[in-house]
């Protein structure tokens, strides 16, 4: 999965597990970086410049029941949460994940489609 941006220094941890077999821990959510700094251009959040906007991939059982999250779901979250894990996709592709405890999504947004 090519992202177009330069990564060095962001320190992904490669995992050899594939992400389908992922499960976070009950207060956890596995949040697929958009790896755009602009959470989204009708949304303005005052005095949160480094917000990133990403979309849940995998989440605990207590993070689902008191967030109200779920799979699919899009989050907006400041950029240095969480720690980066890159897996291999069933596809044969990268994705490159934060795993970040639930509290620090500062906003959800339900998809539509």
């Amino acid at each position: 999965m090519k992202s177009g941006f330069d990564l060095k220094g962001f320190g992904y941890h490669r995992q050899p597990v594939r992400l389908e077999s992922v499960e976070p821990g009950p207060g956890w959510v596995v949040v697929l970086e958009a790896l755009s700094r602009q959470a989204d251009a009708d949304l303005v959040l005052p005095g949160l410049q480094n917000t990133t906007r990403g979309r849940v991939l995998a989440i605990g059982s207590l993070a689902e029941k008191e967030s109200g999250l779920v799979v699919g779901d899009d989050v907006i979250y400041e950029e240095y949460m969480g720690g980066r894990w890159q897996f291999p996709t069933a596809d044969g592709q990268e994705a490159r994940c934060l795993i970040m405890h639930v509290d620090w999504v500062l906003l959800g947004i339900k998809r539509t489609d």
